[in-house]
């Protein structure tokens, strides 16, 4: 049942409840309320029992009481609704009262009091109250809203997927005082200012992350968790404390309590500056820099082994002027020179497939999968992206732009940017990850630098899969995913501008396909460079309607046969014309 305390405030159509043993003083009041409210519904009761009945089953919104009636007062029907936790307006409506006996009723809680031979006051009084309750009822939303809202930002803070913890430092003072030092203090001097660090909060991730058994082993040694060989990120972070920045980031490497060696980013958040408090996140990057290093002596190799062949080459070219006689010596040097550079590339390709992540790895994670990658030359700038973690997996068809060798260093730079930004963000939205991978190509190929020219960057299907919720998230630049499920088509369109690159598009951001999944259900994603082949009787492009009734006509086949006539379909399509782009096409059987 709902009571009065509960329903929200309305003065448009009210219930009065008028307790009074006279009946023409009722219908006095009566009148003199309904000039203003004509709307407002009366109910009129004589005794203590037709009082508690009307309180239980009539539920009214003000009640208008005598002082004094026979066998009941008005203070003690006030007392019998204060009993029933009933919070209405209650207002003494009485012949005569004495000052001080009115100013009695008034701290015991009655709203107010008027005279009978005064009426003309009555709605006066009526609206105070009513604008009473109404500021009390508004009160109530707010804490109840405030409350909710806490419980909601502890869930967060409880479940959000990345280490945090709260610290209040409580050396704040000293710290701002001493704000001067920070940029040159050695490393035990930093460490009595984290010392100072008193932590409220942590989550379970936190205590994982640091291999603490509860908040206090974090608190008692997070001024040893910081490496002395890495000043560097130790004094930006004093610097900032001390400048009580609200927000700010950075990257150290960090000793857990088990002695683990681990490369952390964190994020202090200022959220109190009186207590010196900072809401702190910690994202492990651990893998992320071992597949930077791992990237960085592969790209290395390669480029050592280019180098290498490209001083051959120039040996073998200086060498061909200086003692060339004629033609054929020319040309059997020149073949010479052709084959050297080819196994110069051939060796590129086998360290650009190292990169590539294992097919076996990628069909593990799905029922069926085939990908079809054909280079335009030995080295391709279009590639294939996976990670998988847990329940949930991620997959990319990426173009780069360019094709050959130019197109495989990009390629590489790509692949590690994505998994930089996958498992740097640690989240399943696929937007999220475009806006990261777009920033970190700005930042790798220096296009937000003055006069900057490098306009290259990529475009992207990107799939992530939770299967714990059978739900697929898509965003794609300048592509488009498409599903087959029950024999029907449906595609989803990425967005018109790529990542990356020296366009600055106004408002870049890109969207997101939160899609439900369910077995059997069939995925693809192509590059432009199938549907762009020219081909035909006609030497036209084969167009993205080609390739739509392609895969519509290939169901019911495995997906190795429908890459066998995918292969197909392209060759019968192309003939003799030569190929115009590297080609890669993926499907995906849940």
């Amino acid at each position: 049942m709902q009571t009065s305390n509960e329903r929200p405030y309305n003065t448009k159509n009210l219930k009065v409840l008028l307790l009074e043993d006279y009946s023409l003083d009722a219908k006095l009041m009566t009148k003199a309320i309904s000039t203003e409210h004509p709307n407002w519904e009366f109910l009129h009761v004589k005794d203590k029992a037709g009082f508690e009945d009307a309180l239980t089953n009539e539920l009214p919104d003000i009640i208008l009481s005598d002082y004094s009636l026979p066998q009941y007062t008005g203070m003690q029907a006030f007392l019998t609704v204060k009993e029933l936790g009933l919070e209405i307006p209650f207002i003494l409506v009485t012949g005569e009262l004495p000052e001080d006996e009115a100013v009695s009723c008034i701290k015991k809680g009655v709203d107010d009091y008027v005279i009978k031979s005064s009426l003309t006051r009555l709605n006066t009084a009526i609206d105070k109250a009513l604008s009473k309750r109404k500021e009390k009822f508004q009160r109530k939303k707010i804490a109840l809203e405030l409350q909710n809202s806490e419980a909601q930002l502890r869930t967060i803070f409880n479940k959000a997927g990345v280490a945090i913890c709260e610290f209040e430092f409580t050396n704040i003072f000293d710290i701002i005082d001493n704000r001067k030092m920070w940029g040159k203090a050695d490393f035990e001097q930093i460490k009595e200012l984290l010392k100072g660090a008193v932590i409220s909060e942590a989550n379970e991730d936190a205590l994982k992350l640091f291999s603490a058994k509860n908040k206090s082993e974090i608190a008692d040694s997070f001024a040893e968790f910081w490496c002395s060989d890495d000043m560097s990120p130790l004094r930006y972070t004093a610097q900032q404390i001390s400048k009580q920045t609200d927000s700010f980031e950075g990257k150290a490497h960090f000793t857990t309590i088990d002695g683990r060696n681990i490369f952390l980013k964190f994020t202090f958040n200022l959220i109190n500056k009186t207590k010196g408090c900072y809401i702190v996140s910690f994202v492990d990057l651990t893998e992320v820099r071992r597949s930077e290093t791992k990237l960085t002596n592969v790209i290395e190799q390669m480029e050592s082994v280019v180098q290498s062949r490209t001083e051959e080459l120039n040996k073998l070219n200086d060498e061909l002027q200086d003692q060339a006689r004629d033609r054929e010596l020319i040309n059997g040097m020149l073949r010479e020179n052709y084959i050297n550079m080819t196994e110069s590339i051939i060796a590129a390709k086998r360290i650009q497939q190292l990169m590539l992540p294992p097919k076996q790895v990628i069909a593990d994670s799905f029922s069926d999968v085939f990908i079809y990658l054909r280079p335009l030359h030995i080295v391709s700038g279009d590639f294939y992206w996976f990670y998988q973690k847990g329940s949930k997996c991620w997959i990319a068809a990426v173009d780069c732009t360019g094709h050959g060798v130019p197109g495989a260093f990009m390629s590489m730079i790509g692949s590690n940017v994505l998994n930089q930004a996958v498992m740097e963000s640690q989240t399943e939205s696929t937007s999220e990850i475009l806006e990261k991978i777009d920033d970190l190509v700005i930042r790798e190929l220096r296009q937000h630098e003055q006069g900057t020219e490098v306009s290259t960057g990529m475009d992207i299907s990107l799939c992530s899969f939770d299967y714990s919720k059978m739900e697929m998230r898509y965003s794609g630049a300048f592509h488009q995913l498409y599903m087959m499920r029950d024999n029907e088509l449906k595609t989803f369109r990425g967005d018109r501008f790529s990542l990356g690159g020296t366009f600055k598009h106004k408002g870049k951001s890109f969207g997101e396909h939160i899609i439900p999944i369910q077995r059997d259900d069939r995925i693809y994603m192509t590059t432009d460079g199938f549907l762009d082949q020219f081909g035909g009787p006609r030497n036209k492009k084969f167009t993205r309607k080609r390739f739509m009734e392609l895969i519509s006509n290939a169901q019911g086949k495995t997906m190795y046969d429908q890459e066998m006539e995918i292969k197909s379909a392209l060759q019968d399509w192309k003939g003799a014309y030569e190929q115009i782009d590297d080609i890669l096409v993926i499907g995906i059987q849940i």
